[in-house]
């Protein structure tokens, strides 16, 4: 169905609130000769302009809709009068707007500079720089994007992806006590993660008794610094110094800074102790509800011990790779969780195929890396022929580890941790 009607648009601006009396009546009466000439043609009128009323929020049939703006003034008055006379209606005020769109205004303070000129001048000078360089950025962030997936490098692809995307964070909802009551505060929140972190790592055992006899020192050769500070890992959160792995990497290709770090390296493993901010660890919380013990714990140790970790890991790896059974495919070397799942599958598929029965045991030790008897990890280790100046390091930094724990930006007292491993 088709519909063919004549309209005619007519567009007007009302004088100010400044404007007398005889002004205003003036204006209204050339608007309803436009009106009555209109109505002479048969034709549908639009009128659209600034009439310089507030027809207020209050709704009136075939005049004002049921989406109106604040309260009505004296002009509005005027106008709503004018449009029940003529049959007109606010066609604004029949959609559902934003406040800033069903009003013009300007500030009749003098020291706003909103509506000038000027004003609009400069915030067009601002405005489209700032268009530019948003283009600029997001078409940098599209190519990157293109290029990672390209490339096959699923880390930077999705670290792209979430920038684009501006996801928004998890909000940390509060904790409960030991009783399961809701914490109020962030100083009892702060309270109870330290207790809950003194009562993990609570231990009647005995530490690890510290030998200081004089044995035999191997310090790293310069090859074996350089090796161990190429394999930090990139990405990683740093510990209490604050030093990324990345800054280690890149001030270490100056030969006279190298120098320096192999020298401290050397140091550490000649005088079998380790300085003070490599021995502390901040623990922080993986984002779950609730009690604390519904958290896993992730500790962030300082990137520059991890230079000296990684030397003494090659070294464990000569007894490690003797040592371990060749049925072991976590923490080994060449080998993933993924390979015992492919083995696992195949022996349920045969025992399937041949209609025998299949028996699994799953073991899952609650907080088995926070629990580990220290003194039985180096009697084992010397057990197995590891090296006496590697187990003095180890036991130096075991015996003088403690943290802190992080929580909503803020740090939980000191605490010691006489069980568990790095």
């Amino acid at each position: 169905m088709r519909t063919i009607f004549k309209t005619r648009g007519r567009t007007f601006y009302a004088p100010t609130s400044t404007a007398t009396d005889d002004i205003i009546n003036n204006f209204y009466s050339q608007l309803q000769d436009v009106i009555n000439s209109n109505k002479k043609n048969c034709e549908t009128l639009v009128v659209a302009g600034d009439f310089n009323a507030k027809l207020g929020n209050q709704r009136i049939p075939l005049v004002m809709g049921p989406h109106g703006y604040d309260d009505r003034n004296s002009r509005g008055d005027r106008l709503v009068d004018f449009c029940m006379v003529n049959n007109l209606t606010a066609a604004h005020s029949w959609f559902p707007k934003r406040s800033s769109y069903k009003v013009t205004w300007i500030s009749r303070r003098k020291r706003k500079d909103v509506g000038t000129p000027e004003f609009t001048a400069l915030r067009n000078e601002v405005k489209h720089p700032c268009q530019k360089d948003l283009n600029e950025w997001l078409v940098t962030n599209i190519n990157t994007l293109n290029q990672a997936y390209q490339n096959h490098n699923c880390r930077a692809m999705f670290k792209t992806a979430d920038v684009l995307l501006q996801k928004t964070c998890t909000p940390v909802v509060n904790i409960k006590d030991a009783n399961g009551l809701l914490l109020e505060t962030a100083e009892e929140e702060i309270q109870r993660w330290h207790q809950y972190a003194v009562d993990l790592f609570e231990s009647n055992r005995p530490r690890p008794p510290h030998h200081t006899t004089e044995v035999e020192r191997n310090p790293p050769s310069p090859e074996e610094t350089k090796e161990a500070i190429q394999a930090l890992k990139n990405h990683k959160a740093p510990g209490v110094d604050c030093v990324k792995s990345e800054a280690l990497k890149a001030a270490t290709q100056d030969p006279e800074i190298f120098k320096t770090l192999h020298g401290a390296v050397c140091n550490i493993w000649n005088s079998g102790k380790w300085p003070q901010s490599m021995t502390k660890s901040v623990y922080i919380k993986n984002s779950k509800r609730g009690l604390c013990n519904n958290y896993r714990t992730l500790a962030l140790i300082s990137q520059a011990s991890k230079i000296v970790l990684n030397v003494i890991q090659r070294r464990l790896e000569r007894t490690a790779n003797i040592e371990v059974s060749d049925t072991q495919c976590g923490f080994v070397s060449g080998k993933g969780t993924t390979d015992g799942i492919y083995l696992l599958k195949g022996v349920a598929e045969s025992h399937y195929a041949g209609k025998r029965p299949l028996r699994l045991v799953f073991v899952d030790y609650k907080k088995a890396f926070d629990s580990v008897n220290q003194a039985l990890l180096f009697a084992k280790l010397r057990y197995l022929g590891v090296e006496e100046d590697v187990m003095r390091l180890l036991e130096d930094l075991y015996i003088n580890s403690n943290g802190k724990l992080r929580w909503k930006g803020r740090m939980t007292d000191e605490f010691e941790t006489p069980v568990g491993v790095r």
